[in-house]
């Protein structure tokens, strides 16, 4: 049998399995661990390399944020002027800078890092502090060099002090050689000492165009004044006095205009100085209209202090007097003509303010009235309130000797009416009340001019009605009616106990005694009076809120009872004649009986018995050579036929008239201009406008009976 052969190995058994041969060969000068080292160096190098990334990173976000506190440092110092203040600053607030952040380092390495640069930031830091700092001293310096300059001129040419002004050349070049010599080159120097002198003539020409900028034009314009200023600065100079002068001049020349308008000696106006300063197109324009308005002051003054029924006339004079002056060729046909439109252009505006605002008219064209209101300006208390009766007592007046008629006579002007009612609207009850009882005694027994006024700008109803009857209690109620919250708490108590206010106020309206008042109102108005119905919706809506406040307050009052009693508010406090009425409370008081009585007595007695001897004048005439008998017979006989009394306007009285064929109501006139009136708190029996005293016995007067329900 054959052998199996046996091998002898020469080597050492190795780590092999089975059949599988290994190619690693391991020195015998190596172990495990340097056979493995490469690859640890390598794992080593890799984070060491993260590690410097990570410390850069985070140093490098500390030197961010540092930088932005380092920079407020910066602008801090740049601000400077002092070089040792600002390095001061630098170094202390930087270093609190640097350690703060710098702890915030989570190494060494990181800390070295930010330090390093943080230190770099600040030395570049210093060096631009530095420049800016440089800068600043040079401004400071030039500041107050500019600073002391005018010290200087101030102290020479506004002290008053001959002295000053005597040095002030000297000062200011030893100034300049020790603020500015050795800094800048010689030529820049000398052109600085060579410039006081035209300097100090500017500061002589602004401090002139200051106070005085008209004779400051004209010495500009002079060549032998200013004589040190260049020719640039002198044409600069001409041009900023003309920007101030121009506004001026127009102004002026507005002002000079309308105190001619209104009669008044105008202050005198430069036309020279406009000539030199204006253009050329309104110089035309100013010499037009002074050509027209000259020798006119005069005349206008009386054009605007004469009764209305003089301006024709007086209008008529002065066209007659231009056109004798146009014949004669003392003026030209064209000047004629506009001095005669100028003329009525006076007369329509003045109408137009006698009809609009009488009060601020007079104020314009009355000097004493002028100084009037002034005076109340600076008074106060009881004072105050006196000047206020007196002024509103002239003030009527002068609008009765204008011939304003005296339902349009005012009390104040349009603006102090308006700003009264603003403020009256604005203020709450108490202050409500103390604005209408300071009306009683700003205006005393006018105060129904005051109110009519205002009523005509706005005031509610409620104030006319709480002045008017003067009960405490019923102003408290009126005036509680202001408030939309009170209104709105009536209204929703209404609704809730089925009482409808709409249909409350209906009911009020519609009774009896409110039909009369309404129509008699509407009589005195005009029958289709938009104002008259707007007036007594007014009065008939507190009428409602009283009614509703009356069962509100007083949970016994039925509606029946509280609307009699608003009602009664009116029926018991307005005596009805026909075609007028008289109310029964004046100026806070009851009238008696027997006055009310005088008062009807006298419309009869007067319509009866006396329209002859007070001579009312036929329309269309003033008693002239062209009326006839005829004429004013047949106008006797109509008046005394067709006349009837009415209330004035204002409430105050009566006044005499007769219907025209369109329904208007037209008053009659005497031969004076005057109207046939009388005021209820006149109980004498003498003829309006005469001394003549009525026999009161011509006619059996028996006062009829008020049987309104």
């Amino acid at each position: 049998m054959p052998k199996i052969p046996i091998l002898t190995s020469q080597a050492r058994p190795t780590a092999e399995v089975g059949s599988v041969k290994s190619n690693i060969q391991i020195p015998l000068t190596q172990n495990i661990g340097t056979v493995l080292k490469p690859v640890t160096d390598a794992v080593f190098k890799h984070r060491v390399n993260e590690k410097n990334l990570e410390n850069k990173a985070e140093a490098l976000t500390l030197e961010n944020e540092s930088i932005f506190k380092l920079n407020e440092v910066f602008d801090e110092a740049s601000k400077l002027d002092n070089k040792e203040q600002a390095f001061n600053l630098i170094q202390s607030k930087s270093k609190t800078i640097q350690d703060e952040f710098s702890n915030k380092a989570s190494n060494k390495f990181v800390k070295a890092s930010f330090n390093n640069s943080f230190l770099g930031e600040v030395q570049k830091g210093i060096f631009k502090t530095n420049i800016r700092v440089s800068k600043n001293v040079l401004d400071t310096l030039d500041n107050q060099f500019s600073i002391r300059k005018n010290l200087v001129l101030t102290e020479a040419y506004l002290s008053k002090n001959p002295m000053a002004l005597q040095v002030a050349k000297t000062d200011l070049e030893n100034l300049t050689e020790k603020i500015y010599k050795g800094r800048i080159d010689v030529d820049q120097y000398n052109k600085l000492i060579q410039s006081i002198p035209g300097e100090m003539q500017s500061f002589e020409v602004t401090q002139a165009i200051i106070s005085d900028p008209g004779q400051a034009f004209s010495d500009l314009m002079d060549k032998d004044k200013f004589v040190n200023l260049d020719i640039n600065k002198r044409a600069k100079f001409i041009q900023e006095t003309k920007t101030i002068l121009t506004p001026r001049i127009n102004n002026d020349w507005k002002n000079y205009v309308a105190a001619a308008a209104l009669g008044k000696e105008p202050v005198p106006f430069n036309m020279n100085l406009a000539k030199k300063v204006l253009p050329a197109e309104t110089i035309v324009k100013m010499e037009n209209q002074l050509e027209t308005i000259d020798d006119t002051i005069g005349k206008v003054k009386i054009l605007n202090s004469i009764n209305s029924k003089d301006l024709k006339k007086t209008i008529d004079q002065y066209e007659l007097e231009i056109d004798a002056k146009v014949k004669a060729s003392a003026i030209d046909f064209l000047v004629g003509e506009k001095k005669k439109k100028y003329y009525n252009d006076i007369v329509n505006n003045r109408q137009e303010l006698l009809s609009t605002d009488p009060v601020n008219f007079i104020i314009q064209t009355n000097e004493d009235i002028k100084t009037a209101v002034q005076a109340i300006e600076s008074a106060e208390g009881d004072q105050k309130n006196t000047l206020e009766f007196e002024l509103a007592t002239s003030l009527v007046k002068i609008q009765t000797d204008l011939g304003v008629p005296k339902y349009n006579q005012k009390v104040m002007t349009s603006n102090q009416s308006k700003q009264f009612v603003l403020n009256y609207k604005n203020g709450d009850q108490n202050t409500r009340v103390a604005m209408l009882q300071g009306l009683d005694l700003q205006f005393g027994n006018l105060n129904n001019k005051a109110f009519q006024q205002l009523l005509n700008d706005g005031l509610p109803e409620t104030a006319i009605l709480s002045s008017y009857f003067q009960n405490p209690e019923l102003t408290e109620a009126f005036l509680s009616f202001d408030s939309e919250k009170k209104r709105t708490e009536l209204k929703e108590w209404g609704d809730q106990n089925g009482v409808k206010f709409k249909k409350l106020q209906t009911d009020i309206r519609t009774s009896k005694a409110i039909r009369l008042f309404e129509d008699i109102v509407a009589t005195n108005t005009g029958a289709n009076s938009a104002d008259t119905v707007e007036q007594m919706n007014s009065i008939t809506e507190v009428l409602t809120y009283y009614t509703l406040n009356e069962m509100f307050t007083n949970s016994d009052t039925s509606e029946v009872k509280a609307r009699k009693q608003a009602i009664a508010i009116i029926k018991d406090n307005f005596q009805i004649e026909g075609t007028y009425y008289i109310p029964k409370i004046w100026d806070g008081k009851k009238l008696l009986d027997s006055h009310i009585d005088t008062v009807i007595e006298k419309t009869e007695i007067i319509k009866d018995h006396y329209l002859d001897q007070w001579g009312a004048v036929a329309f269309g005439s003033m008693k002239d050579d062209t009326l006839t008998v005829d004429i004013q017979s047949e106008f006797n006989i109509n008046v005394k036929e067709n006349g009837e009394w009415r209330n004035t306007s204002d409430g105050e009285g009566l006044i005499f008239g007769i219907i025209l064929p369109d329904g208007e109501f037209a008053p009659v006139k005497n031969a004076n201009g005057n109207f046939l009136e009388f005021n209820f708190d006149d109980d004498s029996y003498i003829l309006p406008g005469t001394d003549i005293k009525m026999n009161m016995s011509l006619n059996d007067f028996v006062p009829e009976e008020d049987n309104q329900a």
